[in-house]
């Protein structure tokens, strides 16, 4: 048995817990828009801010591997715009600093909309992935 068929079995699980990961942040943005963003702006001046461009490449490719349907298309595109985004992360996270500081001069309700946005797109993504994972344990087309 190679190590790709031994992964394959645990790639179902890996979506799934991605899924609720997902949505269950996106839920915490939902209702706390202001603490997020405090928590953004806290993270994007940390000095380990550019290891999450590792992370989204390490964790974005997974959802590269499936794009046979419609969804699994989807799941293509968001897994290759996030791994994408990781070397941008990685080799220039003064610009996501600059943005955000730029951000700074917005309104307090123009911030809540910033993270509700973002948390939208993370309920979408989610329920992609969920509908992914149902897919693939059914064995469905």
């Amino acid at each position: 048995m190679n190590i790709l068929s031994t992964l394959a079995i645990y790639y179902p699980y890996y979506i799934f817990s991605l899924a609720i990961l997902l949505f269950f942040i996106s839920l915490i943005e939902l209702f706390f828009p202001s603490k997020v963003f405090e928590l953004w702006m806290k993270w994007i001046d940390s000095k380990f801010f550019r290891f999450q461009g590792i992370v989204y490449m390490i964790g974005g490719f997974p959802l590269t591997q499936i794009h046979h349907t419609i969804a699994g298309y989807i799941m293509f595109v968001m897994g290759i715009i996030v791994v994408l985004m990781g070397p941008f992360i990685l080799f220039y996270p003064e610009k996501f600093l600059s943005i955000v500081k730029a951000e700074e001069e917005l309104l307090h309700n123009d911030h809540k909309y910033l993270i509700w946005g973002d948390a939208v797109m993370k309920i979408i993504a989610s329920f992609v992935l969920l509908f992914n994972t149902y897919r693939i344990i059914f064995n469905l087309p």
